[in-house]
């Protein structure tokens, strides 16, 4: 079950999240996806519970490619050597091999960036989706987002209690 406030982050973003879909069915090593362009992002909930993967986990990954294609990353932001070192302290080997093996070498450090970022807490992932989705709406002169502490106070939003 996902978090309240990454919930609540999702909504301020514009963000939604919807379970399964064809992709899933076709590709059963897929646990989840952001969709360019669109805000969306599938979570594959019955791939990711034969796989053993927590799903919140999946969430918190898809919103850091989120915040990537936000800021109009082409290559990872965290900068080498500490990628690397990141990686090599916090990724099991299995991961890396993983990601080494599936993903096309220009988006490897992307992947291991988003991999590493998704065990940040939920609300700095939170706070980071929603500052890039502003960033985002500023430079492309689009309507901005309410600022979250205007809708709900900040003990919501910073609520430690996942239900």
């Amino acid at each position: 079950m996902t978090d309240v406030a990454l919930s609540i982050f999702l909504v301020l973003s514009g963000v939604t999240v919807v379970e399964g879909g064809r992709e899933c069915q076709n590709n059963q090593s897929l646990m989840g996806e952001y969709i360019s362009h669109t805000n969306l992002i599938e979570l594959c909930q019955s791939n990711a519970a034969r796989a053993g993967h927590d799903l919140q986990h999946v969430l918190r990954h898809e919103m850091v490619h989120a915040v990537q294609e936000n800021l109009n990353l082409t290559r990872a932001a965290i900068p080498e050597p500490l990628l690397t070192w990141l990686v090599r302290g916090y990724l099991t080997d299995s991961e890396v091999m993983t990601v080494l093996a599936m993903y096309d070498e220009k988006d490897i450090d992307q992947e291991f960036e988003a991999r590493l970022l998704a065990l940040l807490p939920n609300w700095l992932i939170g706070s980071l989706l929603w500052t890039s989705e502003q960033h985002q709406r500023f430079v492309s002169g689009q309507r901005m987002l309410p600022a979250p502490w205007e809708i709900l106070p900040v003990q919501a939003i910073a609520w430690d209690y996942p239900y």
